[in-house]
């Protein structure tokens, strides 16, 4: 967040606005499951959370809609045909509204993916943001569960 302090009496002003890029995280990464793995499989990273929205919410209770949109295509990268792959992320734990959100969500052809270590899961099964994982994060389907059936 920036703020700007600008006096009202002036009609012409421009103003510069730098952006102070994000640190990244490097996550080197395998799909446990080799029949997901196809020849040219691309894994997408997405973040998808309304924690910017409720920060938004409560810094303005009259607003009723979210004018944050989710943050499609964070990254991409190829999958080998081990199921390993290397992708950055950006480092999200520095900013207060991004940082406790639910997390990244990893895709690719035939479905989303999540961390197979529950410590780096967040509640709705995507990958928690963190300052640094470990080398080799295993990653498996995502199953839905639906009652008591699973898909």
């Amino acid at each position: 967040m920036k703020s700007f302090d600008v006096p009202l009496g002036t009609s012409d002003i421009d103003l510069y606005f730098a952006c102070d890029p994000l640190k990244s995280v490097t996550l080197v990464g395998r799909i446990q499951q080799s029949d997901l793995v196809g020849k040219f499989e691309t894994i997408s990273v997405a973040y998808d959370s309304l924690a910017p929205c409720f920060f938004l919410l409560a810094r303005n209770p009259s607003a009723f809609d979210c004018p944050v949109a989710p943050m499609q295509d964070i990254a991409t990268t190829k999958v080998d045909a081990e199921g390993t792959f290397t992708v950055e992320l950006p480092n999200f734990t520095t900013n207060p509204v991004l940082s406790g959100a639910d997390g990244f969500e990893f895709s690719i052809r035939k479905g989303y993916l999540e961390p197979e270590s529950k410590d780096f899961q967040s509640p709705t099964h995507s990958m928690k943001i963190a300052s640094s994982y470990p080398k080799d994060l295993i990653f498996i389907p995502r199953k839905i569960q639906i009652g008591s059936i699973t898909h």
